[in-house]
């Protein structure tokens, strides 16, 4: 069984590189762990925002509304475009229906801007376009947690360039993975971890699923501490089985970081 889906593996020199050309603040590293034995989701972050290639000031890259929490990575706002992920995926949250409508109506909402942003990048620099949609890097995505039919879950939507100036989505959710982890952005270290200590969920449940992700959070800040870097935030969300409304979770900040 496979116990961890890392989403958005892609060359970090190279989206560094395009946000040059882009001007554009980009979220670095977001974990998500669903802990479906005690009905729990641990959401963290880091809080380095990334203008320019260079370090810019800290950003909160988890967010709270009514009736989902979601975190975002990639390419997440352009001025020139008036494009911002945040917005987007905040809208999507209000949508009518369950979880995984939500999540799917960012992909709806989203698509257009996303290819406007390809597009954009295709013509300020091609060749930097082609090294791009030749590793295929998710452009931009995001993580929505929440509650649905009586259960945590986690979806993941984002969008993938190709060579051809198209997009495609990337779609990962916990109805259809025995998957615990979805990792957004800088994640070599995370996955290279994940995948030598199959015993982590007996190794760090001691310790508390916050802590792990904390520790995951900070293997990425070691990977490329110009990209990703402290305080960490930390986000538990639950779901109490005395709860009548299926769709109903409680949530509390476990380490608030740049989430003032």
């Amino acid at each position: 069984m496979r116990l961890f889906a890392i989403i958005a593996t892609y060359p970090i020199g190279i989206c560094l590189t395009l946000l040059s050309l882009l001007g554009s603040p980009r979220a670095s590293s977001v974990v998500a762990i669903t802990d479906k034995a005690h009905s729990r989701i641990i959401l963290a972050a880091d809080s380095l925002q990334n203008v320019n290639n260079k370090p810019f000031g800290q950003a909160c890259k988890i967010s709270v509304t009514p009736t989902c929490i979601f975190a975002v990575s990639g390419y997440i706002a352009n001025e020139a475009l008036n494009f911002d992920l945040r917005t987007l995926a905040s809208n999507a949250c209000e949508q009518r229906g369950s979880l995984k409508a939500k999540a799917d109506f960012l992909l709806l909402s989203a698509r257009r801007p996303v290819g406007d942003l390809l597009r954009f990048l295709k013509t300020t620099d091609p060749l930097a376009f082609a090294n791009l949609a030749k590793e295929s890097v998710e452009l931009a995505s995001a993580i929505f947690a929440g509650a649905q039919d009586g259960k945590v879950n986690v979806f993941s939507r984002g969008f993938i360039a190709h060579s051809d100036g198209s997009i495609s989505v990337a779609e990962w959710d916990t109805l259809r993975s025995n998957s615990a982890f979805v990792v957004l952005g800088v994640n070599y270290n995370i996955g290279k971890y994940l995948s030598s200590h199959k015993t982590w969920y007996r190794d760090w449940l001691p310790r508390g699923f916050d802590n792990f992700a904390k520790f995951l959070i900070g293997i990425a800040m070691q990977e490329k501490p110009d990209a990703v870097g402290p305080p960490v935030t930390i986000l538990e969300l639950e779901r109490s089985p005395f709860f009548t409304d299926p769709d109903r979770f409680s949530w509390r900040w476990l380490e608030r970081g740049a989430c003032r």
